[in-house]
């Protein structure tokens, strides 16, 4: 079963599968295409990988409800979002990119671009206060 972000609607692929509440309130959804909900362990689990890879800052609740669901379900993630698809490979998720994919799986970290201090997350640096940026801290194999 394929998990549509909103890229797909988005870009008017056809596709069909399914997709999230969530979405379903960013965009426009075909009435065609079933709205599940994930499980909120499927959530947390979810969270717990992109914090680990490092793009859980970047996620918006509705991306991480597909990722969620199409672990809860075992289902294909397509989507046009690198974060998702990163993510995704992380995770072990099978994914299929709508337009551009990734090429490497990245762990990010985040940084202070004027003391080049260290952070924990996206937000301010502890030592300065400039706005922490994000950076690729490993790439792994091709995916």
């Amino acid at each position: 079963m394929k998990v549509l972000d909103s890229g797909v609607f988005i870009e008017d692929i056809l596709v069909k599968g399914v997709t999230t509440r969530s979405v379903s309130e960013e965009t426009a959804v075909p009435a065609t295409i079933e709205i599940l909900e994930p499980k909120t362990e499927f959530v947390e689990k979810i969270r717990e990988g992109a914090k680990k890879s490092g793009d859980l800052d970047v996620l918006s609740s509705a991306d991480i409800d597909v990722l969620a669901l199409a672990l809860e379900i075992g289902g294909m993630v397509v989507t046009n979002d690198f974060a998702i698809q990163n993510v995704a490979s992380a995770m072990k998720i099978p994914w299929e990119g709508s337009g551009k994919s990734i090429t490497h799986e990245i762990k990010w970290e985040w940084y202070c671009p004027a003391c080049w201090k260290r952070q924990s997350g996206k937000g301010v640096c502890d030592k300065c206060g400039t706005d922490t940026k994000r950076r690729p801290k490993k790439k792994k194999g091709r995916v």
